[in-house]
């Protein structure tokens, strides 16, 4: 179930992060937006082996759960551009990876996969560092008005 949920989850980051690349030219942005996508692909292709491996298809949908922004919320994201882009993307993808923080601890309390609570616990201090990181951005912004 964990590995069903956070590739979905990971699927709205990666796609969240692939609207970077043309609606901002802040640097720290486009430097995160990469780093998010490269690893939540990296991750997403390992459990998708893993359940393949098991004899079940990669999810393509799933419910909504912890973190996830809305389809209203993505709209917007995406009609965004510059420091507009930059603050709401740092806004949904703090609320984004502190629901994955929050699903990838669970397993790593409650897994029996050594494989899949390593990496779930890799999770949890990646995207720990993606959100202080993000914050700082806000606190520096909320400063310079």
């Amino acid at each position: 179930m964990f590995m069903n949920m956070m590739i979905i989850h990971h699927d709205q980051a990666i796609r969240m992060a692939g609207l970077a690349s043309n609606r901002t030219d802040n640097q720290d942005v486009l430097s995160l937006a990469q780093n998010i996508s490269e690893a939540q692909r990296k991750e997403n292709e390992q459990m998708a082996d893993w359940l393949r491996s098991q004899g079940y298809q990669r999810p393509t949908r799933g419910h909504r759960m912890a973190g996830m922004a809305s389809e209203a919320e993505m709209q917007r994201l995406g009609e965004s551009r510059g420091s507009e882009f930059d603050a709401l993307f740092a806004e949904l993808m703090i609320e984004h990876h502190n629901g994955g923080i929050q699903m990838a601890r669970s397993e790593v309390r409650n897994g029996n996969h050594q494989g899949l609570v390593s990496l779930a616990q890799g999770m949890v201090e990646t995207q720990t560092r993606e959100v202080e990181l993000m914050e700082r951005w806000s606190v520096a912004e909320n400063v310079a008005r």
